[in-house]
């Protein structure tokens, strides 16, 4: 009689001599171990994963943050708010957002508000920025604007410091403030700028050209170039360095050094002074034509409540075919007439 019967997947018949029964169990017991050895194999192989996995998590702990770019979150049309014990700090409505392992928040179309520690609020809007949490620093790039509530300013790059209170200003910089003092508007240009808002003042570099703008229309205004500028409005006063120009009217000068006071307009004291290697040349319009009149001293003061200039060091006026000299030269603007203190002057006489 015959039967079968199955055990660990392998087929025996009954009724086989011994040495084919004999046979038969060792190939059985060969295929056995050969099924234990390929599940010890599998679960070393699972066991070894799971402990690389878990020693690759504690590496990654073990990073500096900089370097854990897989912890990047990023959110789309986000609104950030930041706050400064229960204090507004920082308002900001994006585009594209990103937090990293750092802390640091980087964002597409910014556009928001920012409060300084006097208060005083912020509107700002740029292509691209960046905020700093360590460093409580402000990146902003392309097209960006600021509007203070004395001054506005455009750049290619704006950095604003909370811990500081400074702006810095980089690339194709304008700036248009506002005195409270004198109602005077002034626009400057220049490559850079570093300003302390809650000073009202500003520190501009490389070429540097400004219009200051009086409040009423008829009254001039004056233009002025230089290498640096500083700007205090607390002061009302525009102070300039190296390669100094100052363009008033038909009047140009150039120095090494001037300062503008904004408040002395209509005052009978200097609106505007040149410092060391003055020179001028002015376009006298008279009734009965015009002629080039030019000056050179070491020093400038313009009144221009009576739109008079006062030269002094050693000043020198040639006026047509005149030469005068004097330790005190006036000159009024579209007059002929020349005051001199102290007159050392060679005139060549004109025939009639």
């Amino acid at each position: 009689m015959r039967g079968h019967f199955i055990k660990a997947g392998i087929l025996f018949d009954i009724g086989i001599n011994v040495a084919q029964q004999k046979e038969d169990q060792l190939i059985a017991l060969k295929q056995t171990i050969i099924l234990i050895l390929f599940f010890i194999a599998a679960l070393s192989s699972f066991v070894l994963t799971f402990i690389y996995n878990d020693t690759k998590i504690d590496f990654l702990s073990s990073l500096d943050p900089a370097d854990k770019s897989e912890r990047e979150s990023y959110f789309f049309d986000v609104e950030y708010f930041r706050n400064n014990k229960a204090n507004p700090y920082l308002y900001l409505k994006s585009k594209n957002l990103t937090f990293n392992g750092t802390g640091d928040i980087f964002f597409v179309l910014p556009q928001g508000d920012l409060y300084t520690d006097s208060g005083e609020k912020v509107n700002y809007k740029a292509m691209t920025g960046r905020f700093g949490k360590d460093i409580n620093l402000l990146n902003l790039k392309e097209s960006v604007s600021m509007k203070f509530n004395t001054h506005d300013i455009t750049s290619n790059y704006i950095s604003y410091s909370f811990e500081e209170g400074k702006v810095t200003a980089i690339g194709d910089v304008f700036t248009k403030s506002y005195s409270e003092s004198t109602k005077d508007s002034i626009e400057i240009k220049s490559e850079k700028m570093i300003s302390w808002p809650k000073k009202n003042l500003a520190e501009y570099r490389q070429k540097v050209k400004g219009d200051l703008i009086r409040r009423k229309a008829y009254e001039e205004g004056i233009k002025f170039e230089a290498d640096r500028i500083v700007l205090s409005l607390d002061d009302s006063v525009v102070k300039l360095f190296d390669d100094v120009k100052i363009d008033r009217q038909n009047l140009n000068a150039t120095s090494r050094s001037g300062e503008i006071f904004m408040e002395n307009y209509n005052k009978k004291l200097k609106y505007f002074a040149l410092y060391d290697d003055v020179k001028v040349k002015e376009k006298v319009v008279l009734d009965g034509g015009r002629f080039i009149r030019e000056a050179f001293a070491e020093k400038l003061e313009g009144i221009a409540g009576e739109d008079k200039i006062i030269l002094t060091g050693y000043p020198k006026v040639f006026q047509k075919k005149d030469i005068i000299k004097g330790n005190v030269i006036v000159l009024r603007e579209n007059n002929e007439v020349v005051e001199v203190d102290d007159a050392s002057t060679n005139f060549i006489l004109r025939k009639n």
